[in-house]
């Protein structure tokens, strides 16, 4: 199973205010016939807040949901599967912005 993040920010203004969402799906086969939204929500950033830090915002929401996520799903007998880099393994987040992408990866 891969678990799929989108997320996106965005502020009125740039600083003004600020918002984020995200959503995370299971992603099964792999197509969009697959998928199962697990978890969304939003999140009111502020009154003075950059767009950029909005966008983060969004995406760590979206880290901390997968979290959780794998936090409730029973283990299993193998002691490689609660290691933690697990989440990097499984986690896919998808953006709007191509800086926060490549900064994410570590290119920029």
């Amino acid at each position: 199973m891969e678990l799929v993040a989108y997320s996106d920010g965005g502020a009125r203004g740039n600083p003004g205010v600020a918002g984020s969402g995200w959503v995370l799906y299971s992603d099964m086969r792999g197509n969009a016939e697959g998928r199962v939204i697990l978890d969304c929500g939003t999140w009111y950033c502020g009154d003075n807040v950059t767009n950029n830090v909005a966008e983060y915002q969004g995406a760590i929401n979206a880290v901390r949901c997968a979290k959780a996520f794998l936090d409730r799903q029973p283990t299993t007998a193998s002691p490689y599967v609660r290691l933690p880099n697990l989440l990097l393994h499984l986690l896919r987040i998808c953006c709007i912005t191509n800086l926060f992408c490549l900064q994410v990866r570590g290119y920029v």
